[in-house]
């Protein structure tokens, strides 16, 4: 069962890294790539307060670092991942990582925190948000678990599901449908600027 995490590293990645050391233990069968680092926005300072985290990736044997890739690298990843692991505890007000990771064929995992529940529009596992990093590591291993050990015994399930939302995404978030609601918005302003003359 290949796990995936793309984003930054304030996002929860410090959750998610004990979460999967403690599963690693009793899953054989478990594998995590991390896509993390501030440097996808030229920001490598930002770095530093993470690099103790980033080498215990690099160091753990079932955690792949690869720090910030392009696109089209992340994009190849997620097509190869079975789950999206997104403890977050930063507030989105949308979430490109989610639509992606959705729309590559991904079950997620995340807390309904901000845009979170609506991103994911009911196809990604969501659980109570909570402040306290202990209860909420705690709460996200043993949902991660469950995805673990079902996707282990039974995959098919998720595969019909996974058809199912890659549909949804195609539609929802193509730009074949955005770009006639984006035109249409904007014409719209125009025409009400040009009223107010």
């Amino acid at each position: 069962v290949r796990l995936i995490y793309h984003s930054t590293p304030h996002r929860g990645l410090e959750l998610l890294v004990p979460s999967f050391e403690y599963l690693a233990e009793k899953y054989d069968n478990i594998e995590l790539d991390v896509y993390s680092s501030f440097n996808l926005y030229g920001w490598a300072e930002r770095d530093q307060p993470y690099e103790e985290l980033f080498e215990r990736c690099r160091k753990h044997p079932k955690i792949n670092y690869h720090g910030t890739q392009s696109n089209k690298v992340v994009r190849e990843a997620l097509t190869k991942a079975d789950i999206f692991a997104y403890p977050n505890i930063w507030p989105e007000t949308s979430c490109l990582c989610a639509m992606e990771a959705l729309d590559a064929g991904c079950l997620m995992l995340a807390p309904n925190y901000a845009a979170l529940p609506e991103t994911a529009a009911s196809w990604g596992i969501t659980y109570q948000w909570t402040p306290d990093h202990n209860k909420h590591v705690n709460m996200f291993t043993n949902i991660l678990d469950n995805m673990i050990f079902t996707l282990s015994e039974d995959k098919e399930d998720a595969e019909h599901m996974v058809i199912q939302q890659k549909l949804y995404y195609d539609n929802f978030y193509s730009w074949k449908v955005r770009m006639p609601q984006w035109e249409q918005m904007l014409q719209n302003i125009l025409w009400e600027r040009d009223e107010l003359k």
